[in-house]
C-alpha cells in the first residue's frame, strides 16, 4: 500500500450529496472514520450519513434526517448541577435546547449609559430638557456613565478572552477534497 499523503496514493471514490470525492483508502477503512473525515472536512451532514459500500469498491454516503455535525452523535458529560448532584451525560441536542431555554428566560438589558441617553433625548423632544433639569439629574447621569463604562469594559474583557481561545485546527490531511 502506498503512503496516503503522497501523490499517487490509492484512493476510494466516495459519493456524497451528488458529488464525488477521492478519499485516501486509509480514511475509508471503517464507517466511523469515513464519517469523521467527511464531516470534519466541511460536510457536517456526513456525520450522520448511512455508509453504503458498493460492489465496485466505491462508497456512497446517504444523508439521514436528524442533527448534523460530529457532535450530534457523541454524548457530552455535563458539570454537576446547582445542587451538587453527580454529573450526567447529555446529548449535544439537549445541551443546545437547555441553552436556548435559559437564554429565552433572561430579562432584556440595556447599557445604563444608553438608557440615560435615551431618557435625556426623550425629555429634549418633549421640550422638558433645560439647564436646570440637567443639573438636577447630574448625579444620575454620572452614575449611568460610570456603570455603562464598567459594563463596556466587562464585555470587552469577555471578547478578549474569547479571541485568545483561538480555533482548533483540523486534524485531517490538507487537500483531501
Amino acid at each position: 500500500m502506498t503512503d496516503t499523503l503522497t501523490p499517487g496514493a490509492e484512493t476510494v471514490k466516495v459519493t456524497y450529496d451528488g458529488k464525488d470525492y477521492n478519499i485516501p483508502q486509509t480514511f475509508t477503512s471503517t464507517d466511523d472514520l469515513l464519517r469523521q473525515v467527511m464531516s470534519s472536512s466541511g460536510l457536517a451532514g456526513a456525520a450522520n450519513a448511512l455508509v453504503e459500500r458498493q460492489p465496485d469498491g466505491s462508497i456512497k454516503l446517504v444523508k439521514r434526517g436528524g442533527p448534523n455535525g460530529s457532535m450530534a452523535t457523541e454524548p457530552v458529560t455535563a458539570l454537576a448541577d446547582e445542587e451538587g448532584r453527580a454529573p450526567k451525560t447529555l446529548s449535544a441536542g439537549r445541551i443546545v435546547a437547555d441553552l436556548v431555554t435559559r437564554l429565552s428566560q433572561l430579562n432584556p438589558h440595556i447599557n445604563p449609559a444608553i438608557q440615560c441617553d435615551w431618557e435625556l433625548r426623550l425629555q429634549e423632544w418633549r421640550g422638558e430638557l433645560n439647564l436646570t433639569a440637567i443639573l438636577m439629574q447630574q448625579g444620575a447621569i454620572a452614575k449611568a456613565i460610570a456603570d455603562g463604562k464598567a459594563e463596556k469594559d466587562w464585555v470587552g474583557d469577555i471578547q478578549s478572552r474569547l479571541a485568545d481561545c483561538g480555533s482548533i485546527p483540523d486534524q485531517t490531511a490538507p487537500g483531501l477534497m
